[in-house]
C-alpha cells in the first residue's frame, strides 16, 4: 500500500443522458448500471467545441450536423489542418479486492469520466484497447504460452497514454486520496487527477465516488511516491498435502480460522495437476445467498479462458462447498500455494538472462537472493536481466541433482507463441545425466509471444546454491567485470 498525503480538489459538470452499453453489474450493485448487459441511461458531459470521437454529447455524435466539426479557417488563411488528439487507453483496474463484474463496470465509468474531463484527448473505445491486451500473437493469433505479462507493456508501443490508479493513504493533515494518472510509454506520468477516498463506503462505491470527484492537477506537481509494502507470514495456515491455504490477514499471520477450510482441503491439490509450483489468491464472499468466488485479478487478458479459468472453476467448486465460506462476513482473500510433492524442501537455483536475441522483451530488475554464510542466512540485492516468467524454471530445475555451487549457461529457443522449441547446455556439467535433466527442465518453460512472429533465443545463466557462498554468483557476475557477458 502506498503512504502519502496531498491536497484534493473536486470537479463538477452538468450531465445530460445518453444510451451507453455496459457490463453486467455485481449482484446487489446499485447505480445507473443494469445487470444482464442491457443498455442503461448514462450521463454524458458536454464535449469541447469541435471535439470528435466515439463519445456523445446530449445523445448526438460529435461532428454530426448541427454540432460543427473542426474550427472554421480564418478568412484568407486557407484550410486548417485538423488537430491530432493524443489517444488514451483506459486499462483494466488492477484491484484484486474487486470481483470481475465490478472491475468491468468501474472501468466503463472511468473511461466516460476521462472523456469528459479531458476533451482535448481521445479516449479509445474499450474494445479497441482489449484487442491489444489479448495474450495472442500479433502475427498468427496463436495463444501465448505465458499470459500474465503486465498489461501496460502490451500497449506500450502503440503510442497511447495509459491509465494508472494509485491509492494514497492519508496522514493526520491530509486525507486518503485516489490518483488517476495518464502515463507515457516510459511510465512517466503526463496528467494527474486527484479525488478524495472515502474509506467508509463499500470498496466499489469508493471508486465510484472518487471517479465522480476527480480534479485535474497542474502538470509537474506530483513526483514519485515512496512505497511501503507489508506481508504476513503463513503461521496458522492450513496445510493439506501439497497445498497451503492462508486466509489473508494484513501485517500478520494467517487468520485463525484458516484451518476451517480443511473440510474441503483434500480436493484442492487436484486443481493443480501437472504443475510444478503455483501461487494464487482467491477472492471469496459468503454474504449473498449464492457464495461468490474468483481468482483475484483473473480476466480474459491473463488466462480466464485458459488454464487460469480451469483452476478457478476447480478451486471455487471446492471452496464454495466448505463450511468456512460463511464463517465470516465480507470479502476475504485466500492465499493458496501448491508445490509438487517431489519438489518439497529442494533449494531453487537462481536464473539470470545473459543475452536475448530476437523480439522477446528483456528488462533489468532487482532480485533479493538468500546467501548462507557463517552459519546464518543473509540476503543480497542482485541486479539482473530477466524476461517474463523466467523464474518459473527454478522449480523444475530443482529436480536436477547438480552439485551445489555449480554454474551453467544454457540456450533456450522460444517459439513465436512463447513455447520452448529446444534447449541445450553451453557449459559442461560433471555428469551426463545432470545435463540431460537440466535440458529437460528448461523444456517446461513458457514465455510471452515474440513481437515479430519469429523464434527468439534466450541465453540463461543458472546457479545452484552452495555453502561456499556461490548462491547468486550468476546474478552478481557484473561486479567482477561480468564474465558471463550480459548484454543489455
Amino acid at each position: 500500500m502506498l503512504f502519502a498525503g496531498l491536497l484534493l480538489g473536486a470537479a463538477a459538470c452538468a450531465p445530460t443522458p445518453s444510451t451507453f452499453p455496459v457490463y453486467p453489474a455485481a449482484p446487489g450493485a446499485t447505480g445507473p448500471w443494469q445487470a444482464g448487459g442491457a443498455p442503461s441511461t448514462f450521463p454524458v458531459y458536454p464535449a469541447a467545441p469541435g471535439a470528435t470521437g466515439p463519445w456523445q454529447a446530449g445523445g448526438v455524435p460529435y461532428g454530426a450536423p448541427g454540432m460543427g466539426g473542426a474550427p472554421a479557417a480564418a478568412p484568407g488563411t486557407g484550410p486548417q489542418q485538423p488537430r491530432v488528439r493524443e489517444k488514451v487507453a483506459v486499462l483494466p483496474l488492477d484491484e484484486p479486492r474487486l470481483f470481475r463484474a465490478e472491475r468491468a463496470e468501474l472501468r466503463h465509468i472511468l473511461a466516460w469520466r476521462l472523456a469528459t474531463a479531458a476533451p482535448e484527448m481521445e479516449v479509445l473505445p474499450l474494445a479497441e484497447v482489449d484487442a491489444k491486451l489479448r495474450p495472442v500473437s500479433a502475427t498468427t493469433g496463436a495463444r501465448c504460452a505465458f499470459q500474465d505479462a503486465p498489461i501496460a507493456r502490451r500497449v506500450a508501443w502503440q503510442g497511447w497514454l495509459t491509465t494508472e490508479l494509485i491509492h494514497v493513504s492519508g496522514t493526520h493533515d491530509d486525507p486518503e486520496a485516489l490518483w488517476v494518472q495518464l502515463t507515457e510509454r516510459d511510465e512517466r506520468p503526463r496528467v494527474t487527477w486527484v479525488a478524495p477516498w472515502n474509506a467508509k463506503l463499500a470498496l466499489a462505491d469508493r471508486y465510484r465516488a472518487s471517479f465522480a470527484a476527480l480534479a485535474r492537477q497542474p502538470e509537474g506537481s506530483f513526483g514519485l511516491l515512496g512505497m511501503l509494502m507489508g506481508r504476513g507470514d503463513d503461521h496458522g495456515a492450513l496445510r493439506e498435502g501439497t497445498v497451503t491455504l492462508c486466509e489473508e490477514k494484513l501485517y500478520g499471520a494467517c487468520e485463525p480460522h484458516s484451518t476451517a477450510w480443511k473440510d474441503r482441503g483434500a480436493e484442492l491439490p487436484a486443481c493443480f495437476a501437472g504443475a510444478d509450483e503455483v501461487e494464487t489468491e482467491v477472492l471469496v464472499s459468503g454474504d449473498a445467498p449464492t457464495p461468490r468466488c474468483e481468482i483475484a485479478g483473473l480476466d480474459a487478458w491473463n488466462g480466464l479462458d485458459g488454464r487460469g479459468g480451469q483452476e478457478e472453476a476447480c478451486l471455487c467448486r471446492a471452496l464454495t462447498a466448505s463450511s468456512a465460506m460463511r464463517i465470516k462476513a465480507g470479502r476475504r482473500t485466500l492465499k493458496i500455494r501448491f508445490e509438487a510433492a517431489d519438489l518439497a524442501g529442494k533449494p531453487r537455483p537462481e536464473l539470470r538472462v545473459v543475452e536475448v536475441s530476437g523480439s522477446l522483451r528483456g528488462e533489468a530488475d532487482w532480485r533479493s537472493v538468500r546467501v548462507e554464510g557463517e552459519g546464518k542466512a543473509k540476503y543480497r540485492s542482485v541486479r539482473r536481466l530477466a524476461v517474463d516468467h523466467l523464474d518459473a524454471l527454478a522449480a523444475p530445475l530443482a529436480r536436477c541433482a547438480v552439485p551445489a555451487g555449480s554454474v551453467a549457461v544454457a540456450e533456450v529457443e522460444v517459439r513465436e507463441d512463447g513455447t520452448v522449441g529446444g534447449a541445450r547446455l553451453l557449459t559442461a556439467l560433471p555428469k551426463k545425466q545432470d545435463a540431460a535433466c537440466v535440458e529437460a527442465a528448461l523444456q517446461r518453460g513458457s514465455f510471452t509471444c515474440t513481437g515479430d512472429g519469429k523464434a527468439a533465443q534466450v541465453r540463461v545463466a543458472i546457479t545452484w546454491p552452495g555453502a561456499a557462498g556461490n548462491a547468486g554468483a550468476a546474478g552478481n557476475a557484473g561486479a567482477a567485470g561480468d564474465p558471463l557477458g550480459t548484454r543489455y
